[in-house]
């Protein structure tokens, strides 16, 4: 019976250690044009509604949120979040063309942009801080709001600027 044991839990640990190896001579995906742009759009969109309602449900378990609570605070998240990409939108910074520099009127109107997006931002965050306030407590708020913090830097981090991109693509 011993020998069944210890048979079955190397088998499952060999198993594991198979399945947690990365897929080799994984060929990148061809680039999508016109229609097909279009349509991944759509789902890169459709995607970041699932991925946000997942987050959402993620915060209900580890609060341990229940009923009517529940219900509330996911219509909250999802407002706060629609409103925080309403503003990113809203402030998107023109990209200057290819090979040119930025004049200092463009660096000038950039950077009080930014403050702008800063100010809109704090103040949508104070205003859900109050709604969220009704529901959670003040841990579990800041907890929210160190992981958009988190997730926007990663965000990032996996997009170099365009400067940067156009070096590596050289080297």
């Amino acid at each position: 019976m011993k020998r069944m044991i210890v048979l079955t839990m190397a088998l499952m640990m060999a198993a594991a250690m198979v399945c947690a190896q990365p897929a080799q001579g994984k060929k990148s995906k061809p680039q999508p044009v016109g229609q097909e742009q279009a349509a991944s759009a759509d789902q890169k969109r459709l995607l970041g509604k699932k991925q946000l309602m997942g987050q959402a449900i993620h915060y209900v378990q580890n609060f341990k949120l229940a009923g009517e609570d529940s219900a509330q605070f996911v219509n909250t998240y999802q407002a706060y979040n629609k409103q925080l990409r309403a503003i990113r939108l809203q402030y998107k910074q023109e990209k200057p063309a290819e090979g040119q520099e930025m004049t200092e009127e463009q660096v000038e109107k950039r950077m009080y942009n930014s403050f702008e997006q800063s100010r809109a931002i704090l103040e949508t965050r104070e205003h859900f801080y109050k709604e969220f306030r009704k529901i959670l407590t003040p841990k579990q708020v800041s907890r929210i709001f160190k992981d958009e913090q988190a997730r926007r830097t990663k965000q990032q981090i996996k997009r170099p600027a365009p400067a940067e991109q156009k070096s590596a693509a050289k080297q």
